[in-house]
């Protein structure tokens, strides 16, 4: 593959090196250079957690993001100049999914613009740390951006303005990230024997999106069981996607078995903020049952069918 850049020629070949229980992606270059442009030699992508290993397409070794924070991915491209490294003068990177093009405008979602630093350990290395975002986009196989990958282009321009367009895109998927924060409790307060929860003293239980992949919801339970004396059947306690009582003909009893509630968590949308969706519970009590009731309701994160 040949390509000209202002001045100066470079013969190029990409070579892509799999490690199993890796994930990391290396590209190297070996060039020749005429005229005065900076120049690539070799460099990777990687974050701080798999440093040493390289991505290569595929779920198993693409980039894992973290729910709802940030993931570190760090291009590290080694520079040369044929005027010596002292005369190159800045370096950046568009980390972006392949579809967006290389001038996209900078989107958390899918395109992201960074500045480098430099470095010296032998040879001269610019550091670029893009800060992925728990809800960027996913590619590859089962996603929605199913032959899309995330690519890095670079730029380099040294002290006489002589600038290089370098794209290092290997082939580098981001992985579906499957995350929903749900509460670790839900308390019906006390509640009278023989009577029913409605749509003023139900309890409702919000549940947020912490990944870039829509989100379904199962629910199941037990019977709660009285510290006094009798218990709660499973059935008794009924669950609804909107706000009413216990007896509106769109409540779910909850079962042993587990059910989907098509909740549906939509990703975060285009102006960021985080995406939340509403349970409400509803309780039948017993005629005969008494003390501190308690039982167990799992709630998972499924993704849509």
């Amino acid at each position: 593959m040949k390509r000209s850049h202002s001045q100066k020629k470079l013969l190029s070949y990409l070579s892509i090196v799999t490690i199993f229980c890796g994930t990391l992606f290396g590209f190297s270059h070996f060039a020749r250079a005429v005229g005065d442009p900076p120049f690539t030699t070799s460099g990777y992508v990687y974050d701080a957690v798999s440093y040493g290993s390289r991505y290569s397409r595929g779920a198993l070794y693409g980039v894992n993001l973290t729910p709802h924070g940030i993931k570190h991915v760090y291009v590290e491209p080694t520079l040369g100049d044929p005027d010596g490294t002292s005369d190159i003068g800045s370096a950046s990177v568009i980390f972006h999914r392949s579809g967006t093009g290389g001038d996209c405008t900078e989107d958390p979602h899918n395109c992201y613009h960074e500045t480098c630093t430099f470095s010296s350990e032998g040879s001269f290395h610019a550091i670029c740390d893009v800060p992925l975002q728990y809800y960027a986009d996913a590619t590859g196989d089962g996603t929605s951006f199913p032959t899309e990958y995330w690519q890095a282009d670079l730029t380099v321009t040294d002290l006489s303005a002589n600038t290089l367009h370098e794209s290092l895109f290997g082939i580098l998927d981001v992985n579906p990230l499957l995350a929903v924060n749900i509460p670790s409790t839900l308390d019906f307060g006390t509640q009278h024997v023989g009577a029913s929860t409605n749509s003023g003293t139900n309890t409702a239980m919000q549940m947020y999106q912490y990944g870039n992949t829509i989100a379904n919801l199962q629910v199941s339970g037990t019977d709660m069981t009285c510290s006094s004396f009798g218990s709660i059947p499973v059935g008794n306690i009924k669950w609804s996607l909107t706000d009413v009582g216990s007896s509106d003909v769109t409540v779910t009893p909850l079962s042993t078995t587990p059910t989907t509630a098509n909740l549906a968590l939509s990703t975060v949308g285009a102006y960021g903020g985080d995406e939340s969706g509403f349970l409400f519970w509803n309780l039948v009590m017993p005629t005969v049952a008494g003390g501190t009731c308690s039982g167990t309701i799992t709630i998972n994160a499924i993704a849509p069918v």
